[in-house]
Formats: C-alpha cells, structure tokens, sequence
C-alpha cells in the first residue's frame, strides 16, 4: 500500500470516528470504571455499590483530605478497588476527581494520532477539536459538588508547597509578609504545657520570614468574630462584593467575541469534514487535496488559537473577581474543548449560549 493510499484511509478512518464523537457517541472500559456497569442498552448504568465509594471519595477531598490520606483511608476500611486489589493509590484518587464523567456528561476526543504512519496517541492540547457532551449518562456526583473539587484542587496546585488537611486551618492562613502558607506546630507535646502554635512556614527557610507565630486559640477567635461579623452583616458585604465583581468580571466585549469565534470554528470543521469526504469520493489531485486541506488546518488553528486567548482572558477577569473560573453548563470548563449542547440525545457542535453572557458565572 502506497503512503498516499495509507493517508487516505486513516483520514477516512479519522472523519468517521469525528463524527461518532460530534454524535456524543464514545466508549469506556467498563471494568475499569468505578461506579459504572454497562446496562442493557449499552450505556453506562450507576452499579450502588461502587458508586457510594465513589461519592465517599469527593466527600472525603472536600472535608479537607489530600489524595494520598484519601488512599490510605480507603486502604484502611479494607474497601476494595475497581480492580479488586487491597491498596489504594493517589493517582487513582486523582483521576476519580477530575473524572468529569461522574457527572453524566462526557469530554470526547482527550487525545488523537497526529501521524497516520506511527498511529502514536498523544494528548489533545488543543491541536483538534474536543467535545463536551451533556446529560449522556446518569450522574453519581452533582456538578456543583464536581464544580467545587475541582476549584479546590486548582487553589491547592496555585498555592504551591505540600497541601495538609490535619487542621480546618491548614492552608487557610497567608503570611502578611512573605505570602508562604502558616503551619500548625506543637509545643511541649509530652507535658503539661502542650499547646498548638501556627508559624510561617518560612520562618527557617531560604529568606527566614520574621513574622511571629500565633496561638491557635487567638486564631479561633479571630475566625469567630470574622463570621459573626458576617452573620450580622451579610447584606452589605455581600452587595460590596457583588459590585466588586460586576466591574471586574465585566466580559461583554470578550464574550461576543468568542461566540462568533465558535462559529467560525464550526464552519471551518465542517468544510474540512468535507473536503475530507469528497477525497474519498471522487478521483483528484492529491496535491491540490492537500493544499486544500492544510489550508483549512491553518485556519482552524488561527481561530483556535484566539478562541483559547479569549478563554483563557475571561478566566483571568473572573478570577481577578471572584476566583472562579468560567463555566460551561454548570460543570468545570475546559479551555481546549469545543462547547456543545446535548438534546434528545444529540449533539449540536457550537450550539452552546451562555444565559448570562458577560458577567461571571458565579453567585
């Protein structure tokens, strides 16, 4: 077989899955999937059994718990894992949060094969097209509560340093000199005169932060008063704070702008679809297959490329105002994914409109 012929077949094999996965169409190892069976119309059906560990796992993040006590947590209650083995691993904890699946919807396409010759998979950086599909299987977490996991394992990996979860503090505290993180500490542990201490954890290292260490129980006051003061106060520190994050989330302008980009984006897949298609159909020149098509690759990825820029300065603006992110349906935005819209289980590519567009997502 010819080189060209061999590219001919991958890009038809290419289109074809393409097409499945704009269809919301894709597929799971089962019995590798905590919380899934494969029901009897072929789709993913909830397994109870497996999904209560499932929701233990993000309940247990959520209280605090890094991946690795949530691991030995498990390992600990004996609870087996999805492959039956005793031992439970980080990675595998870590993977089960970010697993968007959960939520009954799907990213479809996460890596691809750039070369038709060593049908190598590498992970999708943005190079093509991704879809997110909705509603296409049911949920074990709420996407609120996936919303939230994910924001708090964005703000642990942004806070650098080695995340603990031994105290309600833990992480919480920001030096007011350096920026390093304030770490509980014991005193006398064997005596009478026990007590628990928080320090900058920069105290002894590299530039030794001059701040003084402060009492557990005056942070406990303070904390106290803090949210007695928001109790009693609510309305106006929340209507301050509103107004703080209408002028810094305002992202009209961008908005509109990214709108129009999915569009552009939609009829340059399109066309490639179709130029793709025709070559397989009808006799041509490849040489001018090919020039045509490149040409739509590079207009893709100049579209692409300024529909990332503006995704990612929305996510900037909101950031800046609220720290949240941008999101997409009420679950967490991927900023390299094509936005699509589930109905009757189908999937519009480039369907999605935001209800709020130009103002953050957020409450």
């Amino acid at each position: 077989m010819s080189q060209e012929e061999a590219r001919s077949i991958s890009e038809n094999v290419t289109w074809g899955l393409r097409k499945k996965f704009a269809d919301g169409k894709f597929s799971v190892g089962y019995s590798h999937f905590l919380g899934y069976d494969k029901g009897e119309d072929g789709n993913l059906a909830i397994n109870e059994e497996q999904a209560k560990i499932v929701r233990l796992i993000f309940q247990l993040f959520l209280e605090g718990m890094t991946a690795g006590r949530i691991a030995k947590n498990l390992t600990a209650r004996h609870i087996l894992t999805v492959t039956g083995k005793e031992k439970w691993n980080a990675k595998t904890i870590r993977g089960i949060l970010s697993n968007e699946k959960y939520t009954g919807c799907a990213r479809i396409q996460k890596t691809f094969t750039p070369d038709f010759l060593t049908k190598k998979a590498v992970k999708n950086c943005r190079q093509v097209p991704s879809y997110f599909v909705e509603q296409r299987h049911p949920a074990i977490i709420d996407p609120a509560v996936f919303e939230m996991v994910q924001r708090e394992m964005e703000r642990r990996t942004r806070e650098g340093g080695r995340y603990s979860g031994v105290s309600i503090f833990s992480g919480k505290i920001k030096c007011g000199e350096c920026g390093g993180s304030f770490g509980a500490k014991v005193w006398h542990s064997t005596d009478k005169y026990r007590r628990t201490i928080y320090r900058c954890n920069n105290k002894y290292d590299g530039q030794k932060c001059r701040t003084s260490h402060v009492m557990e129980k005056e942070i406990k006051e303070a904390f106290v008063t803090a949210f007695n003061r928001l109790v009693t106060e609510r309305e106006e520190i929340v209507t301050n704070a509103r107004l703080v994050r209408q002028t810094l989330c305002d992202t009209t302008a961008l908005m509109e702008e990214k709108i129009k980009l999915q569009q552009e984006l939609a009829v340059l897949v399109e066309m490639t679809e179709k130029c793709i298609r025709e070559n397989a159909r009808i006799a041509q020149s490849q040489e001018e297959y090919q020039r045509s098509y490149e040409g739509l690759v590079v207009r893709y990825d100049v579209a692409k490329a300024r529909f990332d820029e503006v995704l990612e300065t929305i996510s900037v603006y909101c950031t800046q105002g609220c720290g949240h992110t941008e999101r997409r349906d009420g679950v967490k935005p991927w900023q390299n994914t094509v936005p699509m819209k589930m109905v009757s289980g189908n999937v519009n590519p480039f369907s999605w409109t935001d209800p709020d567009a130009g103002n953050c997502h957020c409450v």
